[in-house]
């Protein structure tokens, strides 16, 4: 598996948002009735310093918020794999990583 995480950055902020919309869109729906886009851009913008892109031979295919608590204490507050690339291990290769570092 070719993967890789990398700082998130201005430039990854639509993606990151596409991905998060088609993964949780249709759930949010039909528990709230809607989908508030400045509500789920708004998160990101201000996560955007604690996330990390999940790259795939060169795609970006998810992302992973993490808030560091210690030398030894991470917290993955989200994690967000496109669901076409679901059910192949990307998530639990990302909490590896994550733990590893």
């Amino acid at each position: 598996m070719d993967m890789k995480l990398e700082e998130a950055a201005d430039k990854h902020v639509e993606e990151m948002y596409w991905i998060k919309h088609e993964a949780y869109a249709d759930s949010v729906i039909g528990a709230y009735g809607a989908w508030d886009e400045k509500f789920h851009r708004k998160m990101i913008d201000e996560n955007l310093k604690n996330s990390r892109v999940i790259i795939v031979s060169e795609l970006v295919i998810g992302w992973v918020y993490v808030k560091v608590k210690g030398k030894a204490e991470v917290e993955i507050v989200q994690l967000h794999i496109h669901p076409k690339k679901q059910g192949n291990g990307f998530g639990g290769a990302t909490v590896k990583i994550v733990i590893d570092e």
